[in-house]
C-alpha cells in the first residue's frame, strides 16, 4: 500500500516544530523554524524539492511493511519539554501516527523508518526555497565584558523572505548571546553558562531606523553591529552563539519568518567579570 501523504514534525524548541510534508507524488515541502539540531548551519525558513521514484518506492516499504500502527512507540509518554519526533501517514484507508521520545528505548524498526525521515530532511535541505542565513563576521571583547559582534542577515532559495528588524529585538529575548564554556558539560560551575539580551544595535545601514520588517530578496543582505556586556566568574575559552528569534506573527505581514535562527559557534577567551 502506498501512502496519499505523509507528515513528519521534529519539535526542539518552544514554538513550531520542524515540518516535513511529503505528497504521493514525491512532492517534499520542510518549513524550519530552528536549526538547533544543525548549528553548522545557520539557516531556517521553508525548502521544497522533489523524490525520485525509487526514493519514494523505498519510503513507501519502509513506511507500511510493517504498517507503522503496529510497532510500539511513546505516544502518551512523551514527557513535557523533551525533543520529541512525530509521524502520522495517511492511506486510502485511514490515519495512523507513531511517536518518539528522548526518554525509552525505541523500537528497532521505528528508529530505522526515523532514521530514514531524517535523511529526506538533510535532503531538503539542499533545496531553499524561501529562507534567512545569519553570519556573524566579527566578535571583539574587552576586559570590561563588553562584546561587540558585527553580523549579516541574507535571503536565501529562490523567492524574497520577510524578517523583522534586527534593530527592533535589541533589549529583549528576540536578540541575545548564549554561551558555554568550551569543556565537557560535566566541568561547568555555577555562573559559567551565558545568556544575555543584546543591548543595542547599530550600524544598520541597510534599513531605515523606523521599519520594523525588512524584505530579502535572494543574495541581498543587510549587516549590523550588536553589543552587550558578559558577566561571567573566571576568565576562560568560551563557545559563544548569537541568537536570532521572532516569535510573533503580524497579520499586517503574512509570510514573516518565525523561528530561532543560532550562528555558528564562536570560540574566543572572555575575561572574568563580576556583577
Amino acid at each position: 500500500m502506498k501512502f496519499d501523504e505523509l507528515t513528519y514534525t521534529i519539535a526542539e524548541m518552544m514554538g513550531p516544530p520542524q515540518k516535513l510534508t511529503i505528497r504521493a507524488d514525491g512532492a517534499m515541502r520542510y518549513e524550519s523554524y530552528s536549526n538547533t539540531s544543525t548549528p553548522d548551519n545557520p539557516e531556517i525558513g521553508v525548502y521544497e524539492g522533489t523524490l525520485s521514484r525509487g526514493e519514494m518506492d523505498l519510503l513507501n516499504r519502509t513506511v507500511t511493511e510493517p504498517p507503522i500502527q503496529s510497532l510500539p512507540d511513546h505516544h502518551g509518554r512523551v514527557v513535557p519539554g523533551d525533543r520529541y519526533q512525530r509521524l502520522v501517514v495517511s492511506t486510502g484507508s485511514g490515519r495512523s501516527e507513531a511517536m518518539i521520545g528522548t526518554h525509552e528505548p525505541v523500537d528497532p524498526q521505528l528508529k530505522k523508518l526515523f532514521g530514514l525521515l531524517d535523511q529526506v530532511v538533510a535532503m531538503a535541505l539542499r533545496f531553499p526555497k524561501r529562507t534567512v542565513q545569519l553570519t556573524v563576521s566579527r566578535a571583539d571583547i574587552d576586559s570590561k565584558g563588553m562584546l561587540e559582534i558585527e553580523f549579516e542577515l541574507a535571503g536565501g532559495g529562490v523567492e524574497p523572505v520577510v524578517i523583522v528588524n534586527p534593530a527592533k529585538l535589541a533589549g529583549g529575548p528576540g536578540l541575545s548571546i548564549r554561551g558555554v564554556p568550551d569543556k565537557p558539560p560535566a566541568e561547568f560551575q555555577s555562573g559559567e553558562v551565558i545568556g544575555v539580551e543584546i543591548e543595542k544595535v547599530e550600524r544598520n545601514r541597510d534599513v531605515a531606523p523606523g521599519d520594523l520588517f525588512v524584505e530579502l530578496a535572494p543574495g541581498t543582505k543587510i549587516s549590523a553591529r550588536a553589543t552587550t556586556r558578559i558577566v561571567v566568574p573566571t576568565s576562560q575559552s568560551y563557545q559563544l552563539q548569537l541568537i536570532y528569534q521572532n516569535t510573533t506573527e503580524y497579520p499586517e505581514r503574512p509570510g514573516v519568518v518565525i523561528g530561532e535562527l543560532n550562528s555558528k559557534r564562536i570560540r574566543m577567551k572572555v575575561p572574568a567579570i563580576r556583577p
